[in-house]
């Protein structure tokens, strides 16, 4: 049951950062394609630079934004019985806002964004890639087989 109740919550964390996280990524990189491309024209006549720096700001903010939820889901997976009786006396299953409440108690608001640094650093280039990618395999398809 313990298990089950852990994976539960764990699964529960991810969804909401991936729910968040995703609305953000594409949110982000269809604006910033927008803002970048003239009147008149369309994605497929951007250059390839400018589609990689919009997927450069979705990775960003896929992660700035939903990041603390991401750090609370990995204290609570990476915790031990002790501290979980800590932060949860009465059955040691601590819930989500609880983990939030104890790791804003004892490391403040920076607690919630320890990594987040790295994990930028990271994401511009992965997520540049990502877009780039995508978008010139998708011109080089539907120059391939036209509609």
């Amino acid at each position: 049951k313990t298990i089950l109740d852990n994976h539960s919550m764990y699964t529960q964390s991810q969804n909401n950062k991936q729910f968040v996280g995703n609305f953000l990524w594409f949110g982000t990189y269809e604006s910033v394609v927008r803002y970048v491309t003239p009147v008149g024209k369309t994605k497929d006549d951007l250059h390839p630079t400018y589609l990689m720096l919009a997927g450069a700001a979705g990775g960003l903010v896929y992660w700035a934004v939903p990041y603390p939820i991401d750090a609370v889901k990995s204290v609570m997976q990476t915790m031990s019985p002790q501290l979980a009786l800590l932060i949860a006396p009465k059955d040691g299953n601590p819930s989500f806002i609880q983990v939030l409440r104890f790791i804003l108690s004892t490391k403040g608001v920076s607690g919630l964004y320890t990594g987040l640094s790295i994990t930028l650093f990271r994401a511009v280039p992965a997520n540049a890639a990502i877009f780039g990618g995508y978008e010139l395999a998708a011109r080089f398809f539907h120059r391939m087989f036209p509609e």
